[in-house]
């Protein structure tokens, strides 16, 4: 009787050493896929990740930041269209059809119900319209101006960023046209990619939220 009280109790046991095990293997697990997320994130550098760091300027203050509520018509056209515009690619076709740009760019952009009813504005009113629209639609975006040498002359340029799905992506607009770029894994990788496709010589750039019209940042990040 003594013997199958104690092979039962060596049983019970093991069942509870092995559960805690288990859990404890659980535990590691969870702990591991965390840490490799954050790195994933951290080396993808999701737009919010990266906007919260030192490194990149949130110009985001009550005069310049227009956020989606202050939209005074639910009903407008502008609401409804920004409502049909739900991927990159309608954004793309929609500017493409409805918008007159010009080159000329400012450091205060135009609100984006503001370009939508003039259908015509500078390439950072493009910028700040799309990142504007697919914030909207739950993208993470934004808006990355740069300024650098192109030709000997200086140049300022803004494109919408964005995650499509966990592709990082940029919209640029320019003289040349309008397209969506697949940029690697950073911002430094945009950086280099815009490089060779626009032929600037990039020295600095800084990183605004959706809504931000006011592109001066109170500090850049510097590429050299």
């Amino acid at each position: 009787m003594k013997f199958f009280r104690r092979k039962f109790l060596f049983v019970r046991r093991k069942k509870v050493f092995l559960t805690l095990a288990l859990l404890v293997l659980m535990a590691i697990i969870g702990v591991v896929l965390y840490v490799f997320q954050g790195k994933y994130f951290i080396k993808g550098e999701d737009i919010a990740g990266q906007a919260k760091t030192k490194t990149i300027s949130l110009a985001r203050d009550n005069t310049c930041f227009v956020p989606q509520t202050a939209v005074p018509e639910k009903d407008s056209e502008f609401v409804k269209t920004v409502k049909t515009l739900d991927t990159p690619e309608k954004i793309v076709a929609y500017l493409k059809a409805d918008f007159a740009l010009n080159a000329p760019e400012k450091e205060v952009a135009m609100k984006p119900e503001e370009f939508f009813n003039s259908k015509t504005g500078g390439f950072q009113d493009a910028a700040v319209f799309a990142a504007y629209v697919l914030d909207y639609h739950h993208f993470e975006a934004g808006v990355i101006r740069y300024v650098g040498i192109r030709d000997g002359k200086s140049v300022s340029h803004a494109v919408a960023v964005f995650r499509n799905g966990d592709t990082p992506q940029y919209l640029a607009v320019d003289a040349a046209g309008i397209e969506i770029v697949a940029y690697g894994w950073s911002f430094a990788d945009l950086i280099k990619k815009e490089v060779a496709r626009s032929g600037v010589d990039i020295s600095e750039y800084a990183f605004f939220w959706p809504g931000v019209i006011k592109l001066e940042p109170s500090e850049w990040v510097k590429t050299k």
